[in-house]
């Protein structure tokens, strides 16, 4: 069991070590592309609930539309100390 627990400590360690400089190192990568996938997101989210997989500092949540709601998980609890 200790051996399926390690890669997940270790990609929380690396997450956790980040999590405060995330969103400036990802902002060329936002302005280029992920802005604009964000905003085609908005219109595929169908139904009451969006469920994400790796919330990270929480970016998608501004684009759902009011009435879903969000739900999701993060590896990383320091990345969630900066979400949205």
């Amino acid at each position: 069991m200790a051996k399926i627990d390690q890669p997940c400590n270790r990609t929380q360690r690396r997450y956790d070590r980040i999590a405060f400089t995330y969103d400036v190192m990802e902002a060329p990568f936002e302005h280029i592309r992920f802005s604009e996938w964000r905003h085609r997101l908005k219109n595929r989210i169908k139904g009451p609930t969006a469920f994400k997989v790796g919330v990270g500092t929480g970016k998608n949540f501004p684009y759902y539309h009011s009435g879903v709601q969000n739900v999701g998980i993060e590896l990383s609890p320091r990345m969630s100390d900066f979400n949205i």
